[in-house]
């Protein structure tokens, strides 16, 4: 699902008479208490119309899944009250099946709304009328599992800079996420979406549940992407904020090797290099298209990172606000001095930092 508005979605353009039919967000009934939703009262509501005429009749599909189909859309004051702007749009129709009810519907959109940061997609609006609707911002650059793959090809360029700047807002959205008291259960690269100068933006935060319920949560329908699920969870149906820790430690990993998990014999290497205690270094597992302009300091706290948070264990994990903070020093951490002769360092990637 891509989400941000794109240099051509956020200019004004004058109102013609084609884009006199593209519905407006702000004449959108907004949800008070009085409708019996306290909690979603700052969500706009367009109608079942506004949707097929925003998506041109559903003719644009950008994605699907299981959960259903996403379609670039338009609407007109998207960017404050003036209608004289029309802005794309990424609008998310869900599948019959994806939620219950219109009360489980309801209380995912009070989760998303309720969570407002620079690297999380902001939801815009929603319809419960003949379909269930999320509308996001639209991010027209793709997602990170794209990305990777496109540079595994030799068809895209992610330099070390912008993969540290991914990976660091990236942590800080997980870590805001967790403050607020939710844990994400579907995260994966290709949730992190990206803007044009590689702002990473967390999204399908619909799979949110409150860490209130974390202690006495069991469910035997454990939600999420296999290759990025929590072993602990997927094994015991218990879930926690670990959760994600674990998937975020996949996440480093990916963005290190220029690789996807679910890429085929991958995973067992990532396994190996996890767990086994004479396996590759940092430097041997780096993206080779980034090998001599990686900091191999950097990759090597990251590396150290990424193993901590995947450890089979929960008390083993850190935190995610544990994990933002050795980030913050270790994108700091110089270059070593390498000698002509100097030898790749051998050995298990757990040396403390």
């Amino acid at each position: 699902m891509g989400c941000l508005p794109s240099k051509e979605g956020t200019a004004s353009v004058p109102v013609s008479k084609s884009s006199k039919s593209v519905p407006s967000l702000s004449t959108a009934k907004v949800s008070t208490a009085d409708d019996g939703d306290e909690s979603s009262s700052n969500i706009r509501f367009l109608t079942y119309d506004d949707i097929k005429r925003a998506t041109d009749n559903f003719s644009n599909v950008l994605g699907e899944g299981g959960f259903g189909k996403v379609y670039k859309g338009r609407l007109r004051g998207v960017n404050g009250d003036d209608d004289e702007d029309v802005t794309f749009v990424a609008i998310k129709v869900l599948a019959p099946h994806s939620f219950q009810g219109i009360e489980e519907f309801l209380n995912e959109i009070s989760s998303v709304e309720s969570v407002q940061h620079p690297n999380i997609v902001k939801l815009l609006a929603c319809c419960t009328e003949k379909v269930k609707a999320l509308v996001y911002e639209y991010i027209p650059m793709g997602d990170v599992d794209a990305l990777i793959a496109k540079c595994s090809e030799g068809k895209a360029k992610f330099s070390w800079a912008d993969r540290m700047k991914v990976i660091m807002g990236t942590a800080e959205a997980l870590t805001y996420i967790h403050r607020q008291r939710f844990i994400h259960r579907d995260f994966k690269a290709s949730n992190v979406l990206l803007t044009e100068d590689f702002t990473p933006k967390v999204a399908d935060f619909g799979l949110a549940k409150g860490i209130d319920d974390w202690k006495t949560h069991v469910t035997t329908r454990v939600k999420g992407s296999m290759g990025y699920i929590d072993p602990t969870y997927f094994e015991s149906g218990h879930l926690c904020d670990k959760s994600d820790v674990f998937a975020f430690g996949l996440y480093l990993v990916e963005i290190l090797a220029g690789k996807s998990v679910l890429r085929q014999g991958f995973a067992e290497d990532i396994k190996a290099w996890l767990y086994e205690a004479d396996a590759l270094s940092a430097e041997d597992m780096l993206d080779l298209s980034i090998l001599n302009e990686a900091n191999k300091r950097e990759a090597h706290a990251i590396a150290i990172i990424a193993k901590q948070s995947t450890a089979r264990d929960w008390a083993d994990r850190p935190t995610m606000e544990e994990v933002l903070e050795v980030l913050k020093i270790a994108i700091k951490l110089p270059e070593a001095p390498r000698k002509d002769n100097e030898s790749q360092e051998n050995g298990s990637c757990m040396t403390a930092l």
